[in-house]
């Protein structure tokens, strides 16, 4: 990683997890809502992470980053709804992508 994207890395305000082999990173967390060696809870902005497996551990917690180790079983997510008004953009063409939409009552032209 150059030091041009690992500043980058380190300056990110947005939620990002990235999962490799029984280890997740997570940057830009809110809080440890549960913590036992098979179940993690992890709020973030948007909702909040639920990590299942054996012998989890907190590997390296730093107050916006973390690392989680195990033997990861399950990954959930728990997202919170939002609400835009009628006319209102969700995203527009060429936009970066950081989010997932799903339309749950009406539609998206």
């Amino acid at each position: 990683m150059n030091i041009h994207k690992f500043n980058d890395y380190l300056l990110e305000k947005k939620f990002n997890m990235n999962i490799t082999n029984n280890y997740i990173e997570i940057l830009n967390y809110l809080s440890i809502d549960h913590f036992d060696s098979n179940l993690i809870k992890i709020k973030y902005l948007n909702g909040i992470i639920k990590i299942i497996g054996n012998n989890l551990i907190i590997k390296r917690l730093l107050k916006d980053f973390i690392i989680v180790k195990g033997d990861i079983k399950k990954i959930s997510y728990y997202i919170k709804h939002i609400k835009f008004k009628k006319g209102e953009y969700v995203f527009r063409q060429g936009d970066k992508s950081d989010a997932l939409y799903g339309v749950i009552n009406g539609k998206v032209i």
